[in-house]
């Protein structure tokens, strides 16, 4: 059973977590600055074989006008196949006085569909009246799950990120017919206690507590968090499933994938695969339909799939891995956490995955295919399914465990550019740029977004940093089947290359990344909190020919090696000029905050920054 009992309105707060540049001032909130104080208690009852029974009580208190028109109304959204009763809403005034919330004030209607899809999800929302500072919005609100029978074990999971919310108590509950386990980590300033006979799991707040960020540069990953679940190992959460799979995917191709999948079988493996992701992408469309039941994770039958013309993630997956078989390429579903950060559940359950793809075994090695993708690089696992755990209902009829692999190691962007100065410190550059893997499906996914010409703009805007008026950009069409690589040519006139100064010109072929490490020191100085995504390849390299430019002394070579980062910089004389190389390359995706106030991290700063600063040279042009 996939369950999400974390059941909080939808508050307007201001943002607790608030993207800002770097440089501004960044810190633990004051507590003085807390708009609403909370008190929540959660009771959940869990019954073999029966939906999860949940009430929620929960109190406002206004302390600010902030507070006020945050709580002025609450909306809750829950699927139509559960029960949801509102039993009770009132405003407590600062003298005690309580005042139901009239019925007039309270209003029940069909949810927004999703921005993909249709949904049957229902909303209640409740208008308080009368509200100052000092005001208590109190709600009880109890709610009757719904039985999934193809997920029948239960995991809960509760998640405490920083809140713009002063917590002054918390009290979550949990009772069952059976043993319940529990995991948490990060859990300083929680306790957990478990009845003797493990049926029992009750989380409390030791103390009121207040943690909200102000102008930070990232974002918390892993926040503290308890699991708690009815089973500790996988089969019992993915048995039904399995049987549910094996089933669908034993059915007859429907009409038209029939043909295509027969057409396709002479043809060697990977052409086989790339020309079935192509098929599903030109004949198909994402889109979750609801309407007919809330089906979980089990997809519709593959000839409904064909009839609608779309379906989500585990339709598509599901026809796919259908398609593949007959062709003769093994293939098994597996379910997983898409997206920038998936850490490892702590215990198993079907509410570990958010998305289904496809494994196949192609000439001898594994492929992790998603075919909600907007493009397909043969071999590639994209980067939002990369390194994290998935759950396979494997062809034995036995689910299993496994990871996707890691990020790799080559080259995604290479940049070459010849530069011509000139006396003013404009310049004329022509290059290309090479991109491939994560890059290269980014810019495709993009490419259909926007539009190959407004991409284009984009592009050229971002090589010249805004500075030139006469770009001029090459590159080919943009397939759903991708090149190994994939060339830019670039041509413009950069107004700003170069600063000149008494008849010399300082040229900083880095200025872009010398702020970048800047605003690094920034985040020990301004005491940051959050965990940085790298936003940037895993390899790039750059390499630029200044066409007649000579300078007195060349740079020193610079590198930096660290487990987070390498980074090279030197610039060679050539009968040309000048050529200059840099190459950067991230051993990870993600910097972690514990790592980034490390020792260690900072001394990579320190020297990386100092490689940055030592490329600014005084050049001259040769007569």
């Amino acid at each position: 059973m996939v369950n999400t009992p974390t059941l909080f309105p939808h508050i307007l707060l201001a943002c607790s977590l608030v993207i800002l540049p770097a440089l501004s001032q960044a810190s633990l909130k004051s507590v003085a600055d807390a708009p609403l104080a909370v008190k929540t208690n959660m009771e959940c009852t869990v019954a073999t074989g029966k939906p999860d029974r949940c009430v929620w009580d929960t109190s406002y208190t206004i302390l600010r006008e902030a507070g006020r028109e945050s709580v002025s109304t609450l909306s809750f959204d829950y699927q139509e196949e559960s029960q949801f009763v509102l039993e009770l809403a009132e405003v407590i005034q600062p003298d005690g006085r309580r005042k139901p919330v009239p019925p007039t004030n309270i209003d029940e209607k069909m949810a927004p569909n999703p921005a993909a899809g249709f949904s049957r999800s229902k909303q209640l929302s409740i208008a308080f009246p009368e509200l100052q500072i000092g005001s208590t919005v109190h709600y009880r609100v109890r709610r009757i799950g719904r039985f999934e029978p193809l997920a029948p074990e239960s995991r809960y999971v509760h998640q405490f990120w920083p809140n713009d919310e002063r917590q002054d108590s918390l009290r979550i509950h949990y009772h069952a017919d059976r043993p319940l386990y529990w995991r948490g980590q990060g859990l300083d300033g929680f306790t957990v206690k478990q009845s003797p006979d493990q049926r029992e799991v009750t989380l409390t707040l030791d103390a009121p507590r207040y943690r909200a960020l102000i102008n930070e540069p990232g974002i918390i990953l892993n926040p503290p968090s308890l699991e708690i679940s009815t089973q500790t190992t996988l089969a019992p959460h993915f048995t039904a499933l399995q049987a549910h799979y094996d089933t669908l995917l034993a059915q007859a191709l429907p009409p038209k994938a029939l043909q295509v999948a027969e057409s396709l079988k002479p043809l060697p493996q990977r052409e086989r695969v790339a020309r079935l992701m192509q098929f599903i992408d030109q004949q198909y469309r994402y889109l979750g339909d609801w309407r007919a039941s809330n089906r979980g994770l089990a997809p519709f039958n593959l000839d409904e799939i064909e009839a609608h013309g779309y379906g989500d993630c585990k339709d598509l997956a599901s026809l796919l891995i259908a398609m593949l078989r007959y062709t003769g390429i093994e293939a098994e579903p597996a379910f997983l956490w898409r997206g920038t950060h998936a850490p490892d559940p702590l215990l198993p359950g079907t509410s570990t995955a958010n998305h289904m793809v496809a494994r196949a075994i192609v000439e001898g090695t594994v492929w992790w295919l998603d075919p909600t993708n907007p493009a397909f690089l043969p071999g590639e696992t994209s980067a939002d399914i990369r390194n994290r755990h998935v759950v396979i209902l494997g062809l034995n009829g036995q689910p299993r465990q496994e990871s996707t692999p890691a990020n790799p190691y080559h080259s995604v962007v290479e940049t070459r550019l010849k530069v011509q100065l000139r006396h003013d410190g404009s310049a004329l550059k022509t290059g290309e740029r090479i991109y491939s893997s994560d890059s290269l499906m980014w810019l495709a996914a993009d490419d259909r977004r926007y539009g190959h010409h407004a991409l284009s703009k984009t592009l050229c805007a971002m090589a010249s940093q805004q500075q030139a008026g006469d770009c001029q950009l090459n590159r080919p069409a943009v397939d759903f089947l991708l090149p190994t690589q994939y060339p830019i040519n670039i041509r413009f006139t950069d107004l700003g290359a170069a600063e000149p100064v008494s008849g010399y010109l300082i040229y900083d072929p880095l200025s872009q990344e010398r702020d970048l490490w800047r605003n690094m020191k920034t985040y020990h100085i301004q005491q940051h909190q959050t965990d940085l995504v790298v936003p940037r390849p895993r390899q790039d390299t750059l390499t630029i020919d200044l066409i007649g430019a000579t300078t007195r002394q060349l740079p020193k070579p610079c590198q930096v090696s660290s487990p987070w980062l390498d980074l090279e910089t030197r610039v060679n004389r050539t009968t040309d000029g000048l050529r200059f190389h840099y190459r950067w390359h991230s051993k990870a995706d993600i910097w972690f905050h514990p790592d980034i106030v490390s020792p260690p991290f900072q001394q990579m700063i320190d020297k990386a920054s100092a490689c940055v600063e030592s490329t600014r040279m005084i050049v001259s042009l040769r007569k």
